[in-house]
């Protein structure tokens, strides 16, 4: 083989490499960038479980809430119940006294 001929092949070789590599740099920058979006997309998931998560405790609260609001007004129910039976006792006379 020629020097010629050998100087050919290197050059070549020299050029398939650098399209080599300049597709690999490509494809390290993709790389980067899948990175970069996953990144973006784990801290999105990571706000959006914060935030499902403050839901629920506020949905805990507002339960607990109404369960103590139920109990009061069941309380006052009763107490209503049992302030009408003492009021029902007294009768007013014509003149507008009450009588026991």
């Amino acid at each position: 083989m020629s020097a010629e001929a050998v100087e050919g092949k290197l050059a070549y070789l020299a050029d398939a490499l650098k399209v080599i590599v300049e597709e690999v740099e490509t494809a390290a920058d993709l790389v980067k960038d899948i990175v970069v979006a996953s990144n973006e997309q784990a801290s999105g998931i990571a706000q959006i479980n914060l935030g499902i998560g403050q839901v629920s405790q506020i949905v805990q609260n507002n339960s607990v809430t109404a369960e103590e609001s139920a109990a009061a007004s069941e309380e006052l129910s009763g107490q209503a119940e049992m302030l009408k039976g003492m009021v029902g006792r007294f009768q007013l006379d014509g003149n507008g006294l009450d009588k026991y």
